[in-house]
């Protein structure tokens, strides 16, 4: 199978689960469903016009350094990346805090009924805090544990809330080690990391050795068909394509919602105690969610753009030549005033570790 054959699939496995859930609406299902359907035709119809033009690179880790490595094994120093599942801290703080404000709002609303009161929480890849304490606030009787490879992200939280008694940060990468012990946790918390790790099945292993009986891993991810629900042809397409293709590149799993379910499988969860659940925008203008929710996926690939250049996907200039044109297809400045509107879906699982 092709890389692009193999791409019309992505996604169709996440569907499938969704289709299965008895936590998403039978509407919402069908319209993730019918987008997908609809993209994916129109991708295919063009598929075989599609030239492949990117570079056969890969990245390596060599104790704390990266490098890029192409098809002939010439190596070259890849720098600035201090934490692999994460943009440098410093660059990516104003996108991550209005994201932060987005998901604070959908948890406020929807937490309660899907995941009950936890009495102990693990925010895995905790970053600078911002949804730790969201968890804090919602949960005033809990103890949580927020984990994070990078320093800077650490040392921002604990400046912000270390007068939050029940909170305590801790410097570390979670597929090593969760700092916590077993059978300790009622829930572990993932918002965007699980993408971004090199390598999950470890990860997945220490969660489940983590949570106590009957407790549950929550992980959010991008939808992994996303980049065929944009409207194809548009700057946008391409800028969030890039972008995914980047995080590929970079050991990441853009489609780890794809994956999810046979990762946990292999770590000892049950198939009867994985549920899906669907936390749904759009990209638009037409309101204020809609506009940030383009703003934080936009802001990602232009935040992005030394690594897009760097690993062979598009130059720096071309990504800032993008950004711009998607954010006027989206607000209909370039367009005589008619704008793109499209769903930008993240997947809730909910998996629990068995009773016994």
């Amino acid at each position: 199978m092709t890389d692009q054959e193999n791409g019309l699939k992505r996604g169709a496995r996440t569907v499938q689960a969704l289709e299965k859930s008895m936590m998403v609406s039978s509407t919402d299902v069908q319209m993730l469903s019918a987008a997908f359907k609809k993209q994916d035709r129109a991708t295919a119809a063009t598929a075989d016009n599609t030239p492949a033009t990117q570079p056969d690179q890969k990245i390596v880790r060599e104790g704390t350094d990266y490098f890029v490595v192409d098809a002939a094994g010439n190596k070259s120093p890849l720098t600035g990346i201090e934490n692999p599942y994460a943009l440098d801290a410093a660059i990516d703080a104003p996108r991550l805090y209005a994201q932060g404000k987005l998901f604070f709002e959908y948890m406020r609303r929807h937490w309660t009924g899907l995941i009950g009161r936890p009495k102990t929480i693990l925010d895995a890849g905790c970053g600078s805090g911002y949804l730790t304490n969201a968890m804090s606030t919602l949960f005033p009787e809990a103890v949580i544990v927020g984990v994070d490879r990078s320093e800077k992200n650490l040392n921002e939280a604990k400046s912000s809330y270390e007068k939050n008694a029940k909170i305590t940060f801790v410097q570390g990468d979670i597929q090593e080690d969760l700092h916590v012990p077993d059978d300790s946790q009622e829930m572990i918390h993932l918002s965007l990391v699980t993408l971004h790790l090199q390598h999950p099945e470890k990860f997945f292993a220490l969660a489940y050795k983590a949570l106590k009986p009957g407790g549950m891993l929550y992980l959010k991810d991008p939808y992994a068909g996303f980049p065929n629900l944009v409207p194809q042809g548009t700057a946008s397409a391409e800028l969030m394509k890039n972008l995914f293709d980047t995080a590929e590149k970079l050991g990441s799993h853009p489609y780890i919602t794809d994956e999810i379910p046979e990762l946990a499988l292999a770590a000892g969860f049950l198939a009867k105690n994985i549920k899906v659940h669907l936390e749904r925008y759009f990209i638009g203008s037409h309101d204020a969610q809609s506009r940030i929710a383009m703003s934080t996926a936009y802001a990602s690939a232009i935040n992005a753009a030394p690594y897009t250049e760097k690993l062979g996907v598009a130059p720096a200039a071309h990504t800032q030549e993008l950004f711009m044109n998607a954010s006027e297809e989206v607000m209909g400045t370039n367009l005589g005033g008619h704008t793109i509107r499209f769903p930008y879906p993240y997947i809730i699982y909910i998996i629990k570790k068995p009773l016994s």
